[in-house]
């Protein structure tokens, strides 16, 4: 025992730097398949309690006086049978199981002291399971949330026994798979409000095990939400005694399996409303210019053969959902066709595709391109009224909070501030189409619907339908009728029933190098328009997204517009992205230009394409800068210290800063390339040459003279005489120029000169003539522009480059191959520097192109779109060809010779890829664990991604070389 039954109990402090792993300066307690039964109380304040091998239990109590961890590794169980009270927060960790078998203290637990403590449980990863059967007490705090996830695996929550009704204050869900099950008894779970984070889902293992007062969008409780793996997840109307309250949106309701699906059997038959639009695929069918909410492969098409959506033209999923169910089996699912797949959003959130495939015995295979939504919306009709807000009679499931409306007698700016609510009827009776109610709520209209019906009119009490209901509505129930409206900022001027725009584009005004867009303080203004929204226009390269927003003013780019910049129309996107989770195996062939981010949860992931993408603004990266390109070989007799040298080789305004020997010049600035034998011109007219007595300070110690009045107007080469001097071993000179003030003196023996020490110190010496030199010599350069990279991949001409040791308004003129590239200005120092990259341009072109049998060499109009590794393909190209450099504005080279000679049209690929056209940075592909399979030729790509979870990065084919250039 650790003390005394009774006493002052355990504590467990928080460790010095706040971590949570073992041995690392954490206080942890870790019990190791031991079964404590002595009654003792634990204090958990700020350490770990752990069991990390076996099955361990606690008899007494524990309390969480502040924010701990309990971990318990894969394969072990930790039983905690006391009173689990305190007001802090855990963070359950491990793969293993935590059983709360004891009771949660009403007093402790259920307090919220302040903002800092507050009882939540975070369940990382492992189970957390709630056992009733000796205790049927509450276990968790009911103020505090239960938090699942936020780890490959996500968290898991088990009710064990007992009919005890667990309450929580809200359910927040993490990334990865989580779970609630009920494996005995009937106890329940009240989630109340439940929220989602990217990458999350959470599978219920059936119905009635647990309930929320989270509403439903369009008939499930969202396509995050699934039960028993097979089947979407609703809020049904059955409270939690399973009494049916005939209403959906009344509190805490429990969650079942979704039913109402609509069939998806015949040629574009996907559609949507409020409350339908879930598609459950019944036969091979193709879908043109079509939206629904979700889709589901539950059932094998008839007859055998691969279950097939064909699409054709812009189609969309507005929940964003792809639902593959065991019950495929063999059969393997498809979606194909040269038409494109996007999905809606809500408000300003933006739903992923998410797709979560279950079945993992056959495959699931988008080949379709799968691209980002425009943020507009189709036009529809609508009925207003003068000086109300509200819009009747119109479908607006597609539609979201803040999206900009116009039509005839509405006013600039107006937006749309609340979509479709529900109308609560006390149904007395129904005859045919006929429906008597006790009375009409405010907000029930013409165009509402009950059960597949349109209200069509609206007399007193009786409302009559647009046929019979689709069941028999007994006599005195409730039912919700959906009124089928929006709500709008301002009221219409006028009353009508008229076609309504809901498209977002404006005017503005982009400058190039500036992120700012202005000119949006007329019609509209940034009414409609939100953070994170994508831009295109004149001037704004791909991926660039609204970053801020100055109300009816400007808004603020992710990216510095480039040359083409100006006043034109703005086009706005919604963001897409794809979250991949379930075991089952997805593969994407096709060629997307999504560009949110990709992220693997779970199962494998095969994709047969990778692209270049590009750099966002900032995008830092490590770099080596070699040389200042400072050093030029040369002639320099007759040079001296300001000497003006131009050439070819050289920015302007470069003059001679030292001279180190008779062929070595250290120039003021660095040299753009690197050259042997180029011409340089010397300019001397403006020095005047220093001869005669001149203060000169001399010493016996070494050949360094010190020239007070400045070392400018010597040469090399130039004699000098004076005290201490003897020219018996030859004629003594100046051999360099070390600086502004310092010379070094010796005698040429041959064509290398020696030092020559003075035999006594003298204050002033005689300098014979300096024959100062004007002309041309040719010398060598060394490049002071080149930096070495760990990737070239995604760069491209012209793109920014900041940094220490960089000039301003540096910008990349040459990619020299995968790690070299030459700036527009020398650096100005050397050695490993961290660098940032602007924004490279939109990546891709079809150019006309000169190509010549047998060479790598290619000219184009431009090379402004082009980055190596990019894929080249056209007549004289061969299969396979990628950039390897680009040498100036108009020519590059090839990875393989043309075969052909000639001007064509030859196709640069642009950033479509299997998994999108998002930009190269790090957080736009996320391992939270699973495979990536690659399974095409070989390819390079700037990709980057972050890695959360262990996970695997596979290459398919035995002969496939995959060049990644990512950070």
């Amino acid at each position: 025992a650790f003390g005394a039954s009774g006493g002052a109990g355990i504590i467990i402090a928080g460790g010095t730097n706040a971590s949570n792993l073992l041995g690392n300066q954490n206080a942890t307690l870790d019990l190791r398949n031991v079964a404590y039964n002595t009654v003792q109380t634990m204090y958990l304040a700020g350490g770990t309690l752990a069991t990390t091998v076996g099955t361990s239990s606690w008899a007494g109590s524990v309390f969480v006086n502040a924010n701990s961890t309990i971990l318990v590794q894969q394969g072990s169980t930790l039983n905690l049978k006391g009173t689990f009270g305190g007001d802090g927060a855990v963070t359950q960790l491990g793969g293993g199981v935590l059983v709360l078998s004891g009771q949660a203290d009403p007093t402790t637990r259920n307090t919220l002291n302040s903002s800092f403590n507050v009882p939540n449980h975070t369940v990382q990863a492992g189970i957390l399971r709630l056992d009733y059967t000796t205790n049927n007490s509450s276990k968790l705090a009911d103020t505090g949330a239960l938090v699942l996830g936020g780890s490959r695996f996500g968290g898991a929550l088990e009710l064990v026994g007992g009919s005890h009704l667990e309450i929580v204050a809200g359910v927040t869900l993490g990334a990865g798979d989580n779970r609630v099950s009920r494996l005995s008894g009937t106890s329940i779970l009240r989630m109340n409000g439940i929220s989602r984070q990217a990458g999350a889902k959470i599978n219920f293992s059936g119905n009635d095990i647990a309930s929320t007062d989270t509403n439903n969008t369009v008939g499930i409780l969202g396509s995050w939400a699934t039960v028993s793996d097979s089947s979407w997840a609703t809020k049904s109307s059955f409270n939690e005694s399973l009494v049916n309250t005939l209403s959906t949106t009344a509190g805490d309701l429990m969650i079942r399996a979704y039913t109402d699906y609509t069939r998806n059997e015949v040629n574009n038959d996907w559609t949507i409303s409020s409350t339908t639009g879930n598609m459950d695929f019944i036969a091979n069918t193709t879908q043109t210019n079509r939206v629904a909410n979700t889709l589901r492969f539950n059932t094998p098409v008839s007859g055998g053969g691969v279950s097939t959506v064909t699409l054709s033209g812009a189609n969309t999923l507005q929940g964003g959902a792809i639902l593959v169910s065991p019950n495929m089996g063999s059969g393997e699912s498809l979606i194909n066709g040269s038409g494109t797949l996007s999905t809606g959003r809500v408000g300003t959130t933006v739903n992923d595709l998410l797709i979560i495939q279950n079945n993992t015995t056959a495959s699931f295979e988008i080949s379709s391109s799968i691209i980002d939504n425009t943020a507009s919306r189709a036009d529809r009709s609508g009925t207003i009224a003068s000086g109300s807000n509200l819009v009747r009679n119109i479908n607006g499931a597609d539609l979201a909070v803040g999206m900009l409306v116009t039509g005839s007698g509405i006013a600039a700016g107006t937006t749309i501030t609340a979509l479709s609510s529900v109308a609560t009827v006390s149904i007395t009776s129904t005859s045919g189409n006929s429906v008597f109610v006790s009375s009409v709520p405010s907000n029930l209209f013409v165009g509402a619907t009950l059960l597949g019906r349109t209200v069509t009119d609206i007399n007193g009490t009786i409302i009559t339908l647009d046929g019979a209901p689709t069941e028999t509505i007994a006599a005195t129930t409730t039912r919700e009728f959906q009124t089928n409206t929006i709500t709008l900022s301002s009221n219409p001027s006028a009353s009508a029933t008229q076609t309504l725009q809901f498209s977002q584009d404006r005017s503005g005004t982009t400058a190039a190098g500036s992120t700012s867009v202005t000119g949006l303080n007329g019609t509209n203004g940034t009414n409609g328009l939100y953070v994170g929204m994508k831009v295109s226009g004149l001037g704004i390269v791909d991926g660039t997204t609204i970053t801020a927003i100055t109300a009816n003013s400007s808004i603020t780019l992710s990216n510095a517009a480039v040359t083409g910049a100006g006043t034109g129309t703005l086009t706005f996107s919604q963001v897409t992205g794809l979250d991949k989770t379930g075991l089952g195996n997805l593969i994407l062939s096709g060629m997307n230009l999504y560009t949110g981010v990709t992220t693997l949860n779970a199962g494998i992931t095969t994709i047969q394409s990778l692209g270049i993408e590009g750099y966002t603004t900032g995008t830092q990266m490590i770099t080596n800068l070699s040389s200042t390109g400072r050093t030029l070989t040369v002639d320099s007799t007759g040079l001296t210290i300001g000497t003006i040298v131009t050439g070819g080789a050289l920015p302007a305004g470069v003059t001679i800063a030292a001279i180190t020997n008779p062929t070595t010049v250290t120039l003021s600035n660095g040299a753009l390339i690197s050259t042997t034998g180029s011409s340089l011109t010397f300019n001397n007219s403006g020095i005047t040459a220093q001869t005669g007595t001149i203060a000169a300070a001399s010493n016996t110690s070494n050949n360094t003279v010190t020239v007070a009045g400045g070392t400018t107007g010597l040469a090399v080469g130039q004699k000098v005489d004076g005290t201490g001097i003897s020219n018996a071993g030859g004629q003594v000179v100046i051999l360099s120029i070390v600086n502004s003030t310092q010379i070094t003196i010796g005698v040429i023996s041959g064509s290398v000169g020696v030092a020559y020490i003075p035999t006594a110190a003298a204050s002033s010496l005689s300098f014979g003539s300096a024959n100062l030199y004007n002309g041309s010599r040719t010398g060598n350069t060394q490049s002071g522009t080149q930096i070495v990279v760990g990737s070239t991949l995604g760069m491209t001409v012209g793109q920014t480059i900041s940094g220490n040791g960089i000039p301003a308004n540096s910008t990349i003129v040459r990619i020299l191959d995968q790690n070299t590239i030459e700036i527009s200005n020398p650096v100005t120092t050397t050695g490993q520097n961290n660098l940032s990259f602007g924004a490279s341009t939109s990546i891709g072109a079809t150019l006309l192109a000169s190509t010549t049998n047998g060479s790598a060499m290619v000219t184009v109009p431009t090379t402004a779109n082009l980055s190596v590794g990019e894929l080249v393909s056209g007549p004289g190209i061969p299969l396979g060809a990628t950039i390897t450099k680009i040498i100036d504005g108009t020519t590059i080279y090839i990875s393989v010779s043309a075969i052909a000679t000639g001007s064509n049209t030859l196709v640069f690929a642009g950033p479509a890829s299997s998994l999108g056209a998002s930009r190269n940075t790090l957080a736009n592909l996320v391992f939270n664990g699973g495979t990536l399979q690659f399974n095409g030729t070989s390819a390079s790509s700037d990709r980057g991604f972050t890695i959360n979870q262990t996970a695997v990065w596979d290459v398919g084919n035995a002969y496939t070389v995959l060049t990644l250039g990512g950070n």
